[in-house]
């Protein structure tokens, strides 16, 4: 029987930095409602287990003060219905990184609804949606959403549901650079179209590196035929570092920790994502998917 094999977040680091590996997972499952002195419940939170609601806060507020930095992966999915005043998801969550998607809410990871006073979405770390679409609809303030290419976050683009936001010729989407005729961002094409990606107009959205010698350790999968690799950095780190891997079975945390080399050396039949957290060199294993083939 093959097993489904999940990396869940752990912190490889060096020796002397090993009182930073401690983490918090929250959950199983955060709803926030009603109250937005609620959101103090993230405080510390790097893993949400389960999904996160935020929503039906009616009585505007200055978010300003709430800042989630070090969550990083929500394993189920993030929903945001109907919270006034809130103007970018960036700012309460700028190291969001992974929605997993393990549970879905009808068939959607990220669902952004009728939130009025939203600007942009602005999650400029959000690299992965494993499992499910989104749902963007009735933000009749949002913009800076046809200069996000979904594709490079998820596989189910087709499934996507974006209507009903303020009008793309109305927003005046513009990415870092381009006003100075000094663009910073990428270009993909979407729709046939090839233009620049970006969360905001400060902040471009990442996108895999094609030579992943430059990459962040690369992704490892030489020996099978690759179902999926991400890489999520182009960075250069040292590779002689001694790792610490914690390697979960399943949808569930267990004990199993051991000494390994770079990922080069591991067994070729998975493929690691890799994410440079801090300039400290501090990595984090985000995600595992076995190959096929």
């Amino acid at each position: 029987m093959e097993r489904d094999w999940h990396i869940e977040y752990w912190w490889p680091l060096y020796a002397k930095q090993e009182e930073h590996t401690r983490r918090l997972v929250c959950g199983p499952g955060i709803d926030i409602r009603n109250d937005y002195q609620q959101l103090k419940r993230l405080e510390n939170c790097t893993v949400i287990e389960g999904y996160l609601h935020i929503l039906l806060i009616s009585k505007a507020e200055d978010y300003r003060s709430y800042r989630f930095p070090k969550l990083t992966v929500i394993t189920e999915y993030l929903l945001l219905f109907r919270v006034a005043g809130l103007e970018s998801l960036g700012d309460l969550f700028p190291n969001l990184t992974v929605i997993r998607g393990w549970k879905l809410f009808y068939n959607y990871a990220l669902v952004i609804f009728e939130m009025t006073n939203l600007k942009d979405i602005g999650l400029y770390n959000l690299r992965n949606i494993t499992r499910g679409a989104i749902r963007i609809e009735k933000n009749a303030d949002l913009c800076y959403l046809s200069t996000v290419d979904w594709s490079l976050i998820l596989d189910a683009v087709s499934n996507n549901y974006i209507v009903g936001n303020k009008p793309p010729k109305e927003c005046g989407d513009l990415c870092p650079g381009t006003m100075e005729e000094k663009p910073l961002c990428e270009k993909t094409t979407i729709n046939n179209e090839y233009n620049y990606r970006c969360w905001t107009t400060n902040r471009c959205q990442k996108t895999p590196c094609e030579d992943w010698s430059i990459c962040l350790f690369g992704a490892v999968c030489s020996a099978s035929r690759l179902q999926q690799a991400q890489v999520l950095q182009t960075t250069k780190v040292d590779h002689d570092v001694d790792l610490d891997f914690q390697v979960v079975p399943g949808k569930r945390p267990v004990a199993l920790d051991k000494k390994a080399g770079p990922p080069e050396q591991m067994h070729s039949s998975f493929v690691f994502s890799w994410e440079l957290l801090s300039p400290q060199n501090t990595l984090a294993l985000l995600s595992c998917s076995q190959c096929g083939g």
